[in-house]
């Protein structure tokens, strides 16, 4: 079983691979573990929202104003505008399609659950999630956030 580890900073990847594999290998803007897992990172916000005017020109702050309000239930989304962050991108996403199960290891938070589930949408990828909330980040403290990982539905609201 593959498992595919996307963090928030390359540093949470380094030490994750280094305490559940025995070690990695950086190869191409991800790391692979000793044991095969591979660990992905985000390095902060990759995806946004599409501005209103990029949807409808009416929307934005020089469109007409007959046509506010306006109201989306789901805004769409996409990768931010730099040439190093949708090469990222591209490196989670592929190695997120190669996974048997994600493991959701951004930072304990609103924050960091929003970075993935933003990249995780906008790839359209339906895979098993699992989250991995790491509160104390020791080798043994790692190792039993490993054991007591939950399933990713679980933080879907």
């Amino acid at each position: 079983m593959k498992e595919v580890f996307v963090c928030e900073k390359p540093s949470v990847a380094r030490d994750l691979a280094k305490t559940l594999s025995g070690g990695y290998k950086e190869i191409g803007g991800h790391y692979q573990g000793n044991d095969g897992r591979i660990y992905v990172s985000a390095f902060g916000h990759l995806v946004t929202c599409v501005k209103p005017e990029e949807m409808n020109s009416n929307w934005g702050w020089k469109g007409d104003i007959s046509h506010l309000p306006f109201f989306i239930k789901d805004i769409p989304r996409k990768v931010i505008d730099d040439t190093g962050i949708k090469k990222q991108y591209k490196i989670i996403v592929d190695q997120m399609k190669q996974a048997d199960v994600i493991v959701i290891a951004t930072d304990a938070g609103r924050e960091g659950e929003h970075i993935f589930r933003n990249i995780y949408k906008l790839a359209g990828i339906n895979k098993p999630l699992k989250r991995l909330w790491v509160q104390d980040s020791t080798d043994s403290g790692i190792l039993k956030a490993y054991e007591n990982m939950k399933d990713g539905q679980d933080y879907e609201a």
